[in-house]
Order: structure tokens, then sequence, then C-alpha cells
């Protein structure tokens, strides 16, 4: 049974309140803490907090109450990070509107992944949204990434379920208590998750039902856990917008699908691209974009290169050449090198096209040379 210090206990308590987080990063900036607030808090207070959140906390403060509610997190086997908290990202914390506390259950390290990109989008996606969230995801599964995303219905639940078909993990953050899941369908992908090795999250206690304004609110967190987002779909007003902008704030690279012209599924997709975010028709393109070394099977290939096939691949790394230009460039006479690109070719990692020029081949990154 995990034992709580006293300002995990007040930090506990006060996010029963239903406040906005910004609201509750200004009462600890102005008490110096949750526990300083705890101690001051008195009937006072009934005028210069919100009704419903001064009656929950004036409610929490029963002893017996307060228990059985830390009771209820140590049964369900929630652990709550912290900003002293060895796992919780000090990017999380640097925010205007940080959480209070996190309630999580699996494996927190993820926090640190040194790879993470979030993918989000619609609750209602196209066909070829949904293949290609999927082919995305566990693509970039297999580059180590852990995906971040919300579990929610359409893209999200997408993403995450085909990061885990992958052996790969993911990070869902909810805008509901942790103890349940909505929707109530993607239980059983959230205990996927976990058995993954993958990490549930929400800043919200046990028992909090999915409210209208919790999933913008999430959405922060979402981006501040990623080094980068993907929108796979979505509308103007959607929510994935909201993420983006988050993002964006948070300096994070900003990555989407294109799709059909004047659908409305990608009436926000194409802004973005036209306003500057980058265009992505795979995880190739991402883990290229992100300087990611490729999957370990990609690396064997190179491993087993000739010294003549790594000049030739570092040729072409950011050009494509033509035959007379590898055979300038080499200095190997003409039979020698037809027969290394050959090889390479059937090693698929470059390619021939038109006019017998070569190129790389996209899924494998650029070597650092």
């Amino acid at each position: 049974m995990t034992s709580f210090t006293n300002e995990e206990i007040s930090r506990i308590w006060l996010s029963y309140a239903d406040m906005t987080p910004a609201k509750k990063t200004a009462i600890i900036s102005t008490y110096g803490s949750a526990y300083g607030f705890a101690r001051s808090f008195k009937s006072g207070m009934r005028e210069v907090l919100p009704e419903g959140a001064f009656a929950e906390l004036d409610r929490m403060r029963d002893k017996t109450v307060l228990a059985n509610a830390l009771n209820e997190i140590n049964r369900l086997g929630i652990r709550v990070l912290t900003p002293e908290s060895k796992h919780m990202p000090e990017t999380l914390m640097n925010l205007a509107d940080a959480p209070l506390l996190l309630y999580f259950l699996g494996d927190e390290s993820l926090l640190s992944s040194p790879r993470s990109i979030a993918i989000i989008g619609t609750r209602s996606p196209s066909a070829y949204g949904s293949m290609m969230a999927s082919a995305i995801a566990a693509s970039l599964a297999k580059y180590g990434a852990t995906v971040v995303s919300g579990l929610a219905r359409g893209i999200d639940m997408t993403a995450q379920e085909a990061v885990v078909n992958a052996g790969g993990k993911t990070i869902a953050v909810l805008g509901n208590g942790i103890d349940s899941i909505y929707p109530p369908e993607n239980e059983p992908l959230k205990r996927r998750i976990l058995e993954s090795g993958g990490l549930i999250l929400s800043e919200y206690p046990p028992g909090t039902p999915p409210k209208k304004h919790h999933f913008p609110q999430r959405n922060r967190i979402i981006s501040v856990l990623s080094q980068g987002v993907l929108l796979i779909e979505g509308k103007i007003n959607g929510g994935g917008i909201i993420t983006v902008g988050h993002a964006l704030e948070q300096g994070k690279d900003v990555f989407v699908l294109p799709g059909r012209a004047h659908h409305e599924l990608y009436e926000a997709p194409h802004k973005l691209i036209r306003d500057g975010a980058r265009l992505v028709t795979g995880g190739e393109d991402i883990a290229e974009d992100m300087g990611w070394e490729p999957p370990e099977a990609d690396l064997t290939v190179r491993e087993q290169m000739t010294p003549e096939q790594e000049i030739i691949v570092g040729l072409l790394t950011n050009d494509e050449l033509s035959f007379d230009e590898l055979a300038d460039k080499t200095g190997l006479p003409a039979a020698g090198l037809s027969s290394v690109l050959t090889i390479l070719e059937l090693m698929g990692i470059i390619r021939q096209s038109a006019g017998r020029m070569y190129m790389k081949v996209k899924k494998h990154p650029p070597q650092h040379q």
C-alpha cells in the first residue's frame, strides 16, 4: 500500500475540485503548496472559489471521506506523480496551466521516452484515415517511438491498438478518472496497453466522469509529452486543432497526413500544410525529419555493406544522381558500379528511375556520416 506525503494528500484532495488547471496552479502559487492551502482552507473561501469546487473540497475535508478516497486509490493500484516525482517531466511542470498531479497505471518511465510522437485526429475517420493511422503508428513503433494519444474513438484508438499489435509502447491520456475508460468499448485496449508495458494517466481523480471541457484540457498534456504531433483527418473546429495549437506554442514539430481536396475531414490538415506543417505519407517520413536511426533490421543491413556500397548510399542520401554522375564521383569502372548498384537495389536500399537516375529509398533514414 502506498504511503502518501502531506503534500501528495493535499494535491489529491485539491484534484477533486472541478476548477481549471490554471486556477489550481494559481492557488499553489499563492499558498506556496497544496498543503499550505489545505491548512488555510476555511469557510471564508466560499467567496473566492467556484461554488461547486468549494462544496467538494469542504466535503472531502472529512477525514473519513478523504481516507476512503486514498484507500480506493490504493485498492485500484493507482499511483500519483507530483512535481517532486522522479519521472514527472519538467516541460509539463513548466506549463502555465501545469497539472496539479497525474494519476497513473503502468510504466511511468515512458514519460522520459527519447522518441515520442502524438497521433491525433477525428473520432469519425474515413477508412483511408484509419488505415493510415494504423500503418504509421506501427511504423513508428518499429523505430522505438512511444506513441501518445487519448484513447478516444477513431484515430486515437486505431493508432494505439496498432502500436500494441506491433509490440510498441503507448501512453494514453484520459479526460476522465483513470478507474474507468471512455468510451467503454476501449476497456480491453486499456488492458492490452498495460499488459504490453504502456502507460495510462489522467489529471482527474478516480470516479471523475468524462466531461466536455476535460478533453480540450487534456490535449495540452498529450502535446507536451511528445516531440511532435501528427494530425490524421480533422475539421477546422475539431479537437485536433486544439492539440496542434498547444504543440505550436510548445515549439513542437507538427506533421500532417494529406488527403482528398475539398473533403471535410481534410479541412484542418490542408490548412496546416498551407501554414507550413510537414506533409508526411508514412512513419518513415517522420523518423527522417526527426533524425531517428532506422529499425535494428535496417541497421543490420547497413552493417553488411561493403565500403563501395556505403559510399554510394552516402552520395544518394540527399541527392538523386545519374549513373554517369556516380561513376564520376566514385571513380568506379562502369561494370563495377553497375554491379554495386544492382546489389543495393536488391537489398531495397536504393532504386532506379527513368533515365538511369538513382535515389535512396525513403524508408531508410539518412546515415550519420
